[in-house]
């Protein structure tokens, strides 16, 4: 097995936001809305920004090893951890909900790219220490989103009655079901057996999803060390209580939103939805949000509800029960960690941009934001189609039918677009006008009216011609879209569709170091083809 990798800039893929671009540009108009810049200078300004807010290291590290109980540990891991109570020691950080047996694809490429660029960092940055952490949004509620996952284009999804944070949730009969199911699609491939029985081993009934998931990516990544934060925790709470604290009197994030949203650059669309209160009440089997009404705080669509003083003794005597949302969330992460690097996908990063105001009333340093790296896995098949049909990777992400429409004119060997044609009739009538108008000026508008009139049905017509040399050459076209279908499932980036354990499955668990590989510096973000060979 042997793979070869291409880059592509992301503007070039077409599936990236003007505000993604912007970002990767450093345009002005965007300079505002956040602290450092997306290089090494950046984190270097960011490592200095650190120094004068110290992080509960202690807290930190006790914590992680209360999340790793019961799990085996490689000594990179272990390394990592404890350098961790190193003042000179900083996070590269990447977050994401615990997706049922990790969701797509996206989920692997975040946390290899955190792996990239510690190794990075402790290479351009020698007096300092890099280690990269998975930040577990565990309280997640969204059991529709996060239940369900694609294996090779079949849908799984977890019926289970529980409700509440997904992340609390615990293994049960329909899970392992699943498992079972899955087992019949995946054991026939190379390393199925071996996908099936890591599966097994990470969710075994009764455990919680969040350690689940920790069991699975450590399974998949702790060898590179890798550590998994677990931040529904009592003790990573109270550390933010006073935060939560005042959140819930002053309601200081929606303020700082609200007053960014007013500057934020019309041309992108916003990503935030905040509330007055952007913390939810969080209980063994619901995740609601927190309203105030008058004098008193309810627990929307329950009975639930509490003054001002019973509140905050709540949150003194009970930490665990406040979730923060989007908006706070990631304030609770750059509180408990010494980050000084978040990666993101594309949607994270408008929504972070939005941010910094709250970032600053909280008084919380602020990280240099990175989009995560992309990909796109071609397999051997496609990749000597590719070759057969002399088209370069990037032909890929021109539009399927401009694809096919051009690998059936070169089949033929023959051009078969009218573009000849509809200039002469552009230059045709282009003469007209002046003999037309001579005669009668009223026909100045009514000879281009008639040459778009033609040009249309030419076009037409070409669209036609097109059709019919596809219809002959029907297996050209379906191994096209065969392999659009595969390479773009639904019309959408393949790591947003597929799920990591096909490709392990066939590829064994060499993947992951190869996606590792393969992964581009700070330097050089672009998206990434990985063909394989053979």
């Amino acid at each position: 097995m042997s793979f070869s990798k291409f880059h592509i800039p992301y503007q070039q893929t077409g599936y990236f936001s003007n505000l993604v671009t912007a970002y990767l540009n450093q345009e002005d108009d965007l300079l505002p809305f956040y602290t450092h810049k997306p290089n090494i200078e950046g984190i270097k300004s960011a490592i200095k920004s650190r120094e004068y807010f110290k992080v509960d290291r202690k807290l930190l590290v006790n914590e992680l090893q209360k999340g790793y109980e019961g799990v085996s540990l490689s000594n990179k891991l272990k390394e990592n951890i404890d350098l961790l109570f190193n003042e000179n020691t900083y996070t590269v950080c990447t977050a994401h909900q615990p997706n049922l047996f990790t969701g797509h694809l996206y989920f692997i490429y975040k946390i290899l790219h955190a792996v990239k660029l510690a190794a990075e960092l402790n290479a351009a940055i020698p007096n300092r220490r890099f280690v990269p952490l998975f930040f577990m949004g565990s309280e997640d509620a969204d059991l529709d989103e996060l239940g369900e996952v694609e294996i090779d284009g079949k849908s799984y999804r977890w019926q289970t009655k529980q409700t509440g944070a997904v992340g609390r949730m615990l293994v049960d009969d329909a899970l392992l079901d699943l498992i079972r199911q899955m087992e019949g699609q995946l054991g026939v491939l190379p390393y199925g057996i071996q996908v099936i029985q890591l599966l097994k081993e990470a969710y075994q009934k009764g455990r919680t999803i969040e350690k689940a998931t920790l069991y699975m990516v450590n399974a998949l990544v702790g060898h590179l060390g890798v550590i998994v934060l677990l931040p529904d925790s009592a003790g990573f709470k109270k550390s933010f209580s006073s935060l939560l604290k005042k959140e819930l009197k002053e309601q200081f994030s929606a303020t700082a939103i609200n007053d960014t949203l007013k500057v934020f650059p019309k041309r992108f669309n916003t990503q935030t939805v905040g509330r007055d209160i952007n913390l939810f009440y969080l209980d063994e089997q619901l995740r609601n949000r927190i309203e105030r009404d008058g004098n008193d705080y309810r627990v929307v669509d329950t009975p639930i509800s509490f003054t001002e003083n019973e509140i905050v003794q709540l949150l003194e005597d009970r930490p665990k029960c406040f979730s923060p949302n989007v908006i706070l969330r990631p304030v609770l992460q750059e509180f408990i960690l010494p980050n000084v690097a978040f990666i993101g996908g594309g949607g994270e990063l408008a929504y972070w941009l939005e941010l910094k105001g709250v970032f600053e009333r909280a008084q919380v340093p602020y990280p240099v934001l990175v989009l995560r790296n992309s990909f796109l896995l071609v397999p051997k098949r496609w990749t000597e189609k590719l070759t057969e049909w002399n088209l370069e990777p990037e032909a890929l992400f021109i539009t399927k039918e401009y694809l096919l429409n051009r690998l059936v004119k070169e089949k033929l060997n023959q051009d078969l677009s009218l573009s000849k044609e509809i200039s002469i009739i552009e230059k045709t009538f282009d003469g007209i006008v002046p003999l037309a108008v001579q005669q009668d000026n009223s026909l100045l508008h009514h000879v281009p009216a008639l040459k778009q009139q033609i040009i249309k049905k030419v076009q037409a017509l070409e669209k036609k011609i097109y059709r019919a040399a596809r219809k002959r050459e029907n297996v050209l076209v379906n191994q096209v879209e065969t392999m659009h279908n595969i390479l773009f499932p639904n019309n959408q980036l393949q790591e947003r569709v597929d799920n990591i354990f096909p490709y392990y499955a066939r590829w064994g668990a060499d993947i992951i170091n190869e996606l590792l590989e393969m992964s581009p510096l700070l330097s050089n973000p672009s998206f990434t083809v990985i063909l394989e060979n053979k």
